[in-house]
């Protein structure tokens, strides 16, 4: 890099050259003014820039005259050539060229690149629109699906709850009473506890067995019968009188006689049980139809009710929880 000050140098000797190689047209512009002493503004201007010339000219003379060889010396070689200026324009060029080169290597190898990623993406395009496709068939699949579980569980829950149709649970009885002979026990524990008068023609079980699960300890909470008779006629009269008789003694123990229920049943049913309760604290005639029909008879009206929600607004009227207790309890002290 070129300091300022030869810079400066430069400019000043290049100034000086010019003034050197017109001094004599200077010289004999001058001596025509001198012969024509006419004062027109155009002879004094051309005087007051011949005397700023000599001015400068002396001014340059006395700076190069300060300078030292050395610095005239480096002045002088610091003035660029024809040859220089084109040696720095071809190495100039070779540059830029070998610049533009290796650029536009890397942009062939960005679009080469590109093209790959573009490939790519249009292949995961094409996979994620069939993938889409597939999913929708099986979104439409698993609907299909889901309504014909929906209604294969709706017959099979229909076919347990006819296959449990003539069945019995009979809860209370203590453990080994049937002394290993459930069937011929049963036949004779019905009309027993709920009146021979009903049973004129006997009760026809066609089969009868403990709950199968382990047998309690001494002490322990009996398993219920479940028992299988042979007519559903017999079963509705069982379970009606059952309803109709209230509490039922055997040993000097409660028993307790409900139709056999699947467990969907028992869910649907078991909705109710905080409305069941209320009717039960007032006394009122409830029951349910099958599936699970809630039906009440309030104020002489018989109603029925698919939903719990939907007995809220007839039994606001119903004692609440509180009133159930005290019902509960003044019933046990009567």
């Amino acid at each position: 890099a070129v300091c300022p000050f030869t810079t400066l140098l430069q400019a000043l000797l290049t100034e000086y050259y010019y003034i050197l190689v017109g001094k004599e047209d200077q010289k004999k512009e001058q001596e025509k003014l001198r012969e024509k002493p006419e004062k027109t503004e155009e002879n004094e201007l051309l005087l007051a820039s011949a005397a700023n010339e000599q001015a400068v000219a002396e001014e340059l003379a006395d700076s190069l005259s300060s300078c030292s060889e050395s610095e005239a010396n480096l002045t002088v070689k610091a003035i660029p050539t024809t040859a220089d200026l084109m040696h720095a324009i071809t190495t100039f060029r070779a540059t830029v060229d070998n610049k533009f080169t290796e650029l536009s290597s890397k942009i062939t190898a960005m679009q080469t690149t590109l093209a790959t990623v573009t490939g790519k993406v249009c292949e995961m395009e094409d996979v994620l629109n069939d993938q889409g496709e597939r999913i929708t068939a099986l979104e439409s699949l698993c609907k299909e699906l889901l309504k014909n579980q929906d209604l294969h569980h709706k017959k099979l829950d229909d076919l347990v709850s006819r296959s449990r149709r003539h069945t019995i649970r009979i809860l209370g009885i203590a453990e080994g009473t049937e002394k290993g002979r459930p069937q011929d026990f049963i036949t004779d524990l019905i009309p027993s506890i709920l009146g021979k008068d009903n049973f004129a023609s006997g009760v026809l079980v066609d089969c009868a067995h403990r709950a199968p699960r382990p047998k309690p300890a001494v002490g322990g909470r009996p398993r219920p019968f479940i028992v299988r008779l042979l007519y559903c006629q017999t079963r509705d009269l069982i379970v009606r009188l059952a309803a109709q008789t209230g509490t039922i003694q055997f040993n000097q123990a409660k028993v307790y006689i409900f139709p056999d229920l699947s467990p969907d049943v028992l869910a649907l049913r078991r909705r109710f049980e905080d409305v069941c309760k209320r009717c039960r604290a007032a006394n009122l005639h409830f029951g349910f139809l099958h599936r699970a029909r809630f039906r009440v008879t309030l104020n002489g009206e018989t109603s029925t009710f698919d939903k719990p929600e939907e007995t809220k607004n007839s039994f606001s009227s119903l004692p609440t929880e509180f009133f159930q207790r005290f019902i509960y309890f003044k019933n046990r002290i009567e």
